[in-house]
C-alpha cells in the first residue's frame, strides 16, 4: 500500500507499507548403509538427520520525501522492517531445536537524478539493505554430507547489512544511424 501526500513547493510525502509471510522447510535425512548386506536400512540416523520448518514474517514501513523539478528530482527516505522468524525441528522436540527471533532493521534510501539536457542525465542511488540468515544457517545441526567440509549452523547469527551505491551517467544522440553512415560515406568519397 502506498499513500502520497502533496506538500508545499512540489514536495511529496510518501508512506508505504507491505507485508510478507513465508514458510519453508529444510530437510536432510541420512540413512544407515549396511556394508555386509549392501543395502540400507529404512530407518534414518536421528543424530545426522534433521527436518526444520521456518515461518518468517516481515513488515516494511517506508517514509520518504520526493521532489520533482524541471532539472532534477530526488527521493530521500528510510525503511523500518520489523521481522520475525520461528523455526522448529519436526524430528527432535528439544528446546535447543526451537529457534525464535525478532529484529527491527533500519535502511536508508536516496535516489537523485539530474538532467543536464534532454539527452544527458546523471543518477545517484544509495540503498541500505539487511538480510536475515537462512533457516539452514541457523539450525544447530551437524551437516556431515561432505566429510571434508563439516558444517554446523549457528542460532546466534545476526542479520547481514549491505550498502549499495550506484552512479550512472547517460548521454545519447537521437540522430538515426543511417544518417551517420551516409555522412561518414560522403566524407570517405
Amino acid at each position: 500500500m502506498v499513500y502520497v501526500e502533496p506538500l508545499l513547493w512540489l514536495h511529496f510525502l510518501q508512506f508505504r507499507y507491505s507485508y510478507q509471510y513465508k514458510v519453508n522447510n529444510s530437510d536432510r535425512f541420512v540413512y544407515n548403509w549396511d556394508k555386509e548386506l549392501e543395502d540400507f536400512t529404512p530407518d534414518y540416523d536421528e543424530d545426522a538427520s534433521n527436518c526444520f520448518e521456518n515461518q518468517y514474517s516481515n513488515h516494511l514501513l517506508n517514509l520518504s520525501v520526493r521532489t520533482n523539478r524541471k532539472r532534477y528530482d530526488y527521493n530521500v527516505g528510510a525503511d523500518v522492517e520489523p521481522q520475525k522468524s520461528a523455526s522448529h525441528s519436526i524430528l527432535k522436540d528439544a528446546p535447543e531445536n526451537q529457534l525464535e527471533r525478532s529484529v527491527i532493521n533500519f535502511s536508508p534510501t536516496v535516489n537523485f537524478r539530474y538532467k543536464f539536457s534532454k539527452r544527458t542525465r546523471l543518477q545517484i542511488v544509495y540503498r541500505g539493505k539487511s538480510r536475515q540468515p537462512s533457516v539452514r544457517d541457523l539450525q544447530p545441526v551437524v551437516d556431515q554430507t561432505n566429510p571434508l567440509y563439516i558444517r554446523v549452523g549457528n542460532p546466534s547469527l545476526k542479520p547481514s547489512y549491505t550498502n549499495t551505491l550506484t552512479m550512472s551517467f547517460n548521454s545519447y544522440n537521437t540522430k538515426p544511424v543511417a544518417i551517420w553512415l551516409l555522412f561518414f560515406w560522403q566524407k570517405i568519397q
